[in-house]
């Protein structure tokens, strides 16, 4: 398959960890300063515990580009995602989604993504996807109705 999610376990935590202090990734987090090591272990410990929490790596052509995290609060999902600096802009971003969906089908009803104003690549990749677009104070929310999916090959 071209494109595929895993679960992530303790062997991703050193690429989880690189990924998170990537310059643009900080700068479109809701915590922008960077991530210690300390920190990032402390995080991906309880993540990786948290039975609400949907933790994947995105692989393109067996390779490891993007990090996809889910965290669900009854029938609501809550997406956080990244791709690595140099996949940027090819398209994956919409390709996560469209695999968060299917892979959430039956576990929430409802896929939440925030994304800040001036993370315009994000937006993009939401509106694609048909998203609903709901403008808040500080960012933007994206949400979709997943009961009635199915991924289209």
């Amino acid at each position: 398959m071209k494109y595929q999610l895993q679960k992530v376990c303790e062997k991703d935590r050193e690429l989880l960890f690189k990924w998170v202090n990537d310059e643009l990734c900080r700068g479109n987090s809701f915590h922008s300063e960077p991530v210690s090591y300390e920190e990032h272990c402390e995080w991906f410990a309880r993540k990786l515990a948290d039975k609400m929490c949907n933790m994947y790596i995105y692989y393109y052509q067996n390779e490891p580009i993007g990090q996809l995290r889910i965290d669900c609060e009854g029938e609501i999902g809550c997406i956080s995602y990244s791709v690595a600096c140099e996949y940027r802009g090819q398209g994956h971003g919409s390709n996560m989604l469209q695999l968060a969906e299917h892979e959430m089908q039956g576990k929430v009803k409802k896929l939440i993504g925030c994304v800040k104003y001036d993370n315009i690549a994000s937006q993009v990749v939401f509106k694609k996807s048909n998203y609903i677009e709901v403008e808040e104070k500080d960012y933007i929310k994206y949400c979709k109705e997943i009961e009635d999916f199915s991924l289209s090959e």
